[in-house]
């Protein structure tokens, strides 16, 4: 009769997050996404004692997940087509808590501010009719571009028999260590039979992506182009009136780069128009519009449920 020796060699688990399939430190930052990149966070438990880590998924586990600011969870969308209209839909995204309680799938978010900070978990495994409690937690960060250079170049009010018309126009440059895409999208608030909005704000023309002269799609961001950083901006609303009374709020978005990643507004800045011209004197009040204010940090959603035809 034969007899066989066998040599178990045990090893510690240690219950873990993961975030992208990498696995989350539990003090140090040893992760870093962008705002707008979907992150997907996992629950598993990685055998510590291994000379490579191999992280292994729970199955059975109810999850309850808590994350630092500032996170979006859940997309909103206004459609445009019930208006019988090729217009844009508005998609925009806000945070529904009970998205943070899982069942053996992963948490899904997109960070649209913030650092980063610890992800923490408590579980219930189920295991053969008895229930395990099981906590973990990890640290990431977040990354978020910023703008500079803001340069104004147009802010007048002109008058050519029959429109009374406004130019405005700058540039600003987005600072960013990820690659994507970028662009301005601009929401109108008028007033008048060419521009009336309803009192809300509008979309102005019918894509998310402002432009003038067909320009309307987001252009591509390259970290190592110095020129593909620079947006510039161009409006010129008009119409056979004497008086034009416009307010306009626009968003620098940005969609890094990754599968399932959504725009964010990184800065916020606003113009207005509130001119008039005289038949009798010959005159346009004011002679110059005021300029654009100055790009404010900012990650509000730009929200319409209608929209203005260019």
């Amino acid at each position: 009769m034969q007899r066989y020796t066998y040599a178990v060699t045990p090893y510690a688990i240690q219950p873990v997050i993961t975030a992208n399939g990498y696995g989350l430190d539990p003090v140090l930052t040893n992760v870093t996404f962008c705002v707008g990149q979907q992150i997907a966070f996992n629950f598993g438990f990685v055998y510590t004692q291994s000379r490579f880590p191999s992280y292994v998924s729970s199955t059975n586990a109810l999850c309850n997940w808590t994350l630092p600011d500032k996170f979006v969870n859940v997309a909103i969308t206004n459609y445009m087509h019930s208006l019988g209209t090729n217009a844009a839909d508005c998609v925009y995204y806000t945070n529904n808590p009970s998205l943070l309680t899982t069942t053996n799938s992963p948490c899904t978010c997109w960070y649209i501010n913030g650092t980063g900070g610890a992800v923490s978990m408590n579980s219930s495994l189920y295991f053969n009719g008895k229930t395990v409690s099981v906590a973990a937690i990890g640290q990431i960060g977040i990354y978020r571009p910023s703008t500079t250079n803001f340069v104004q170049f147009l802010n007048d009010v002109r008058w050519s028999f029959p429109y009374l018309a406004a130019d405005m126009s700058w540039k600003e440059s987005l600072v960013s260590t990820i690659n994507g895409q970028f662009g301005i999208t601009q929401l109108l608030l008028g007033t008048g039979i060419y521009f009336d909005t309803g009192g809300v704000y509008a979309l102005d023309g019918n894509t998310t992506i402002y432009g003038e002269n067909g320009n309307n799609a987001a252009q591509p961001y390259d970290v190592n182009n110095i020129g593909s950083h620079i947006v510039q901006f161009l409006d010129t609303p008009q119409a056979p009136a004497l008086s034009l009374n416009l307010t306009f709020k626009n968003y620098l978005v940005f969609q890094p780069s990754g599968n399932n990643s959504i725009f964010v507004t990184i800065a916020t800045n606003g113009w207005y128009v509130n001119a008039s011209y005289s038949l009798i004197s010959d005159v346009t009040t004011p002679t110059n519009l005021a300029p654009a204010s100055s790009p404010a940090n900012s990650d509000e959603f730009p929200i319409w449920t209608i929209y203005h035809p260019e």
